[in-house]
């Protein structure tokens, strides 16, 4: 009994130091997790929404602008390619394979008008099509040429043949563009060519180019005014420049800058400017309106200047964003150090 009691007594013992080994490896421990969200949105939009010229009742007057309507017509166009022959002649091909559809107006159409441009014969095509060679080809187009190419011939004429007279310096290249007049023979015809010239000259007879005069306008974009010009004939006489300014964004608009800039002009003319604060600010949704004047201070009987011109210059910005702090940490002993230190 003494033997076995002394067995259990070691077992429990060692059973004891087991436990006691495997509880001396626990470890108490803390995660600590940060998060957090971040977003992003704004906008800048300080524009002009409005601007007018006022003028006095008498002696100031819009100046007259003259306005033109000069109507465009589409017109194909083909380049033209000379061929020189051993016979000591030039050929045309016509490059069917590459139109060119452009818009004209009647003056640039005139280089092609079958009374002012060079008739010319052609059956030869580059997409490989080709007529019959008679004494008035298949085709006749109105050829305007390049100047280079002028006196490659010793007389322009509606034939598929024209006499050389450079001998051959202009072959294989593009002597200029021409417009399709009409077509000459019973031959299938070519259905890559398009007769625009009869079309075109109808268009320009029809709808000739007019001026009109009317009074200048006032135009504005969002970050630019132009101002109708104006003509002063009175003593006195004046206008009134105004604009309107909106801050359509989303941050204060702080005006840091402005200045009138002007182009000479003249004692005659005096320039009353609005003052301005160096707290100028213009909150998201607000306007503003700016107004300056110039008019004409003149004793004499005679007075006479020439146009002039003048700039107001405005600049906004938004708020000062100081610089960003540094990445740190601190430790309970860096804290202890500095406050020893402080104490010190």
């Amino acid at each position: 009994m003494k033997k076995r009691s002394k067995i259990l007594a070691a077992l429990t013992a060692g059973v004891m130091a087991v436990s006691a080994m495997c509880f001396g490896f626990a470890q108490w421990s803390t995660e600590i997790s940060l998060g957090g969200n971040v977003s992003a949105s704004g906008t800048w939009d300080v524009s002009v929404t409005d601007a007018v010229v006022t003028l006095s009742s008498a002696g100031a007057d819009l100046v007259e602008q003259t306005v033109v309507n000069d109507p465009t017509y589409e017109v194909v166009l083909y380049d033209v390619y000379a061929d020189y022959s051993f016979l000591g002649d030039y050929c045309f091909t016509v490059d069917d394979n590459n139109p060119h559809t452009v818009s004209l107006t009647a003056e640039e159409f005139n280089p092609y008008d079958e009374d002012n441009g060079k008739q010319i014969g052609a059956y030869s095509f580059k997409s490989g099509v080709s007529g019959t060679a008679y004494s008035r080809s298949d085709y006749t187009f109105v050829l305007n040429c390049r100047e280079e190419a002028e006196h490659m011939v010793t007389g322009w004429e509606n034939k598929p043949y024209l006499p050389a007279a450079d001998n051959g310096a202009m072959d294989g290249q593009c002597i200029g563009q021409a417009v399709a007049l009409r077509y000459n023979t019973q031959m299938p015809m070519n259905e890559r060519i398009i007769m625009s010239h009869d079309d075109a000259k109808a268009f320009y007879q029809a709808n000739p180019r007019t001026e009109t005069t009317v009074p200048a306008e006032t135009t504005f974009t969002a970050g630019s005014v132009s101002y109708a010009p104006v003509h002063f004939s009175l003593p006195g006489a004046w206008a009134q420049y105004s604009v309107t300014i909106t801050n359509q964004g989303t941050a204060k608009a702080n005006l840091r800058d402005y200045r009138l800039t002007l182009d000479q002009l003249p004692e005659l003319y005096q320039v009353d400017m609005p003052e301005f604060g160096e707290d100028e600010v213009l909150q998201p949704g607000e306007s503003c309106i700016i107004q300056f004047v110039i008019s004409v201070d003149v004793q004499e009987e005679h007075f006479a200047e020439g146009s002039q011109t003048f700039t107001l210059h405005l600049t906004y910005e938004q708020d000062a964003v100081g610089a960003a702090p540094a990445s740190s940490h601190v430790t309970p002993s860096m804290w202890r150090n500095h406050v020893s230190w402080r104490l010190a």
